[in-house]
């Protein structure tokens, strides 16, 4: 993972993100652009919580006031859920 310090700084923390969730710089151009972005971001959400390991439903969990303290605190810091051979995926 790059540097820490890049999530303080408004423009490459949408970079990060973006990096995270496995897209790059033409994902972080489309969160600019007026519009586009709230598809972005709706689209970013669902796969970060992908990406974190959990449903979809955490990822919609970000877009709600509020409710998304909770969401990120765990994504970032809840169990993880293991999984087992044989088990299919959520």
């Amino acid at each position: 993972m790059p540097k820490p310090w890049l999530a303080w700084i408004p423009v490459l923390n949408v970079w990060l993100l973006c990096k995270v969730v496995g897209h790059g710089i033409v994902w972080t151009i489309l969160c600019f652009v007026p519009l586009v972005d709230i598809v972005m971001t709706v689209l970013i959400a669902l796969k970060l919580a992908r990406a974190c390991g959990r449903r979809r439903a955490y990822g919609l969990l970000l877009l709600i006031p509020l409710v998304n303290y909770m969401a990120l605190w765990v994504l970032a810091f809840g169990h993880r859920p293991s999984r087992e051979p044989g088990l299919s995926t959520p």
